[in-house]
C-alpha cells in the first residue's frame, strides 16, 4: 500500500510543535482525547479514496487552517500585514505540496525558500519593521543574537537570571492561555538555563511555546513589531531545523544564502523605486501565488460563496507562467497519464462491459504522480466519461466522487445531478471523449460552472 509521507507532523516540527496537530489547541499540549482525529488522519495517509470528500480536503488544507487560526484569530488580529505574512508562509507550504512533494528538486525548493523569506523581510524593512535580529541569526547561522536581545530587553545580568525570567513570562502565558481552556507546561527556571546553554551553542531550538515566551519578554505589549519579530523567529528555527533535520549540505546553505541576498536587493531595489509590479511578476518565476485563493479560502462565510472556477483559472495561468521560467516544456509539463491509451480505447469500445473494462484497466489513484493536483482534475473527467458509458449508477457514483473531489466539490456544492441517466441522454451515440467533454462542459452552464 502506498503511504504519504506525514505531513503533518513534518510541517508542525519545522516550526517546533513535537506532535501531530488538529486543532489549534494541540499546539499548547491541551489534554484532549485525538484518538479518533489519529485514525482519520492515518486513513488518509493510507487511502484518501475511503474518505468523504469533505473530509479528505479538511487533512489536505489541514495545515493552513491551523495555523491560519492560529497566527491570525489565536495570537494576533486579521490585518493587511498580517494577512501578508501568513499568506507568504502559505505559499511556502502551497508550493511544496503542489510542486515538490511528489517529485522532489533541489533548485526549486531554494528559489521558493529564498524569494519567500526575501519578500517577507523586505516587506518588513518596507514597513519600518526591526529586522536586525533576523538579518544576525542568518549571517552568524545561530540563534544567539536571540538570546542577545532577550539579554539586553530584561537587562539580565547573567543567563541564570534571564531563565529565570523566562520561567515567570511563561507562567504569565500560560495564565493568558488558561482562559482560553488551554493548558501548557510549566517551565522552570533551571529547564530555561539548560535550554539557553543548549541554543546559545546550536545543540537545539526553541520550541514554538518558547518563541511565544521569547516574543513576548521582548515586546511587552502587542503590536506590530510583536508579531513581526514572532513571524521572525519561526522563519530562522523553520531554516535551522532544515538544515539539520534534513543534512543539507554546505553548498546548499551557499547558495540558498546567495539567492537570498539576491532577491533582498532586487525587492528592496523595487520598493524604492515604488515598482511593486516588479516583485510580483519576479515572484511568478519562483513561487505560483496562492494569495488570492487564500484570501477567500479563508474569510468566505460559506463555502458556497467560494468561487473555485475562479480561482482554478488563475492558479493555471500562473502555472503556466512558472512553468516558463522552469524548463515547463522539459520536466515540469503537466500531462495527463494514460490519455493516449484512453483516448484511442474509447473509440473501441461498444458495449457497457467494454467500458467497465476500460476502466479496470485504469488507476483510480495519483498519489505518486508529480503534479498531482493539477492533474486530478483532467484525468478523472476522463474516468467519469467512461464511467458513464458503463450505465451503472454504483460504479458512476464512485468516478463522480473522484471527479468532483479533484474540483474541491465543486460539483456538489452546486449541486450538479448525480443521476447517470442524465448523462446517459446528453451523451448518447457519443463515441469521441473530446465530443463528451464539451457536452458536459456545455451541460455545466447551466449550473454556472
Amino acid at each position: 500500500m502506498n503511504i504519504k509521507k506525514d505531513f503533518n507532523s513534518m510541517f508542525w516540527g519545522i516550526i517546533g510543535v513535537n506532535n501531530r496537530v488538529f486543532e489549534v489547541e494541540d499546539i499548547f499540549k491541551k489534554k484532549r482525547d485525538k484518538q479518533a482525529d489519529e485514525k482519520k488522519y492515518d486513513n488518509f495517509l493510507k487511502n484518501d479514496s475511503i474518505l468523504s470528500n469533505k473530509q479528505y480536503f479538511n487533512f489536505v488544507f489541514k495545515e493552513l487552517y491551523i495555523f491560519d487560526e492560529l497566527l491570525i484569530s489565536f495570537l494576533f488580529t486579521n490585518n493587511e500585514e498580517n494577512r501578508f505574512y501568513v499568506n507568504q508562509i502559505h505559499n511556502i507550504t502551497m508550493n511544496y505540496k503542489t510542486l515538490l512533494e511528489k517529485q522532489f528538486d533541489e533548485t526549486l525548493l531554494i528559489n521558493l525558500l529564498s524569494f519567500q523569506i526575501s519578500y517577507i523581510i523586505e516587506y518588513m524593512a518596507h514597513n519600518n519593521i526591526d529586522i536586525t535580529v533576523f538579518d544576525e541569526c542568518l549571517l552568524k547561522k545561530s540563534i544567539k543574537p536571540v538570546i542577545d536581545t532577550c539579554i539586553k530587553s530584561t537587562e539580565a545580568k547573567s543567563l541564570k537570571v534571564l531563565a529565570l525570567k523566562l520561567s515567570h513570562k511563561n507562567s504569565d502565558i500560560k495564565e493568558y492561555c488558561k482562559v482560553r481552556d488551554i493548558e501548557i507546561d510549566d517551565v522552570t527556571a533551571d529547564t530555561f538555563q539548560k535550554d539557553l546553554s543548549n541554543w546559545k551553542n546550536n545543540k537545539s531550538l526553541p520550541s514554538f511555546i518558547k518563541l511565544l515566551v521569547i516574543t513576548n519578554i521582548i515586546h511587552k505589549q502587542s503590536s506590530r513589531d510583536k508579531t513581526a519579530f514572532l513571524i521572525q523567529l519561526i522563519l530562522i528555527r523553520s531554516l535551522f531545523h532544515i538544515q539539520k533535520k534534513f543534512n543539507i549540505q554546505e553548498s546548499s546553505q551557499l547558495k540558498f544564502l546567495e539567492k537570498v541576498k539576491y532577491f533582498r536587493d532586487s525587492i528592496k531595489k523595487n520598493y524604492l523605486e515604488n515598482t511593486l509590479a516588479n516583485i510580483e511578476e519576479d515572484q511568478s518565476r519562483y513561487v505560483i501565488d496562492f494569495s488570492n485563493y487564500l484570501n477567500d479560502l479563508f474569510t468566505v462565510y460559506t463555502i458556497e460563496q467560494f468561487d473555485i472556477e475562479k480561482h482554478l483559472k488563475e492558479i493555471k495561468n500562473k502555472l503556466s507562467i512558472f512553468n516558463q521560467y522552469n524548463d515547463g516544456d522539459k520536466s515540469f509539463t503537466v500531462k495527463i497519464p494514460h490519455k493516449t491509451f484512453i483516448f484511442n480505447e474509447f473509440k473501441k469500445c461498444k458495449t457497457h462491459d467494454d467500458y467497465l473494462e476500460l476502466l479496470d484497466k485504469l488507476p483510480r489513484s495519483l498519489n505518486d504522480q508529480p503534479y498531482d493536483i493539477l492533474i486530478k482534475q483532467r484525468y478523472f473527467i476522463l474516468l467519469f466519461f467512461i464511467a458513464i458509458k458503463t450505465n451503472d449508477q454504483k460504479i458512476f457514483t464512485k468516478y463522480f466522487k473522484l471527479f468532483d473531489k479533484s474540483l474541491a466539490s465543486a460539483l456538489s456544492l452546486a449541486k450538479v445531478d448525480k443521476k447517470i441517466s442524465t448523462y446517459n441522454i446528453l451523451m448518447k451515440d457519443i463515441y469521441d471523449i473530446e465530443d463528451c467533454k464539451k457536452i458536459f462542459v456545455d451541460y455545466l452552464k447551466k449550473y454556472q460552472l
